[in-house]
């Protein structure tokens, strides 16, 4: 049978639109919080425009609220997520 020409992409071609890490990052917030993060991204999909560039971002900023008396690792984090359209 044919593709549908309204099918996304499959395979090979959906997996090169797709922007993800080698692994997860772990971080700890002073001693007792432990957290784990990773992302992903996937290009969409536009029939007219297979190129279309990514959209979506994403941010992680450390020391987002340092102070003077707080240490590397209590400095607060900010986690974005953007979606661009």
């Amino acid at each position: 049978s044919r593709r549908s020409s309204t099918a996304g992409p499959q395979g090979a071609e959906l997996k090169a639109r797709i922007q993800e890490p080698d692994s997860s990052e772990q971080i700890i917030i002073g001693t007792a919080i432990k957290a784990r993060y990773a992302y992903l991204s996937q290009r969409g999909y536009y029939p007219d425009d297979p190129q279309k560039s990514n959209q979506d971002a994403f941010t992680i900023v450390r020391d987002f609220t340092p102070s003077s008396s707080a240490s590397d690792d209590d400095g607060g984090w900010f986690f974005g997520v953007f979606d661009g359209h």
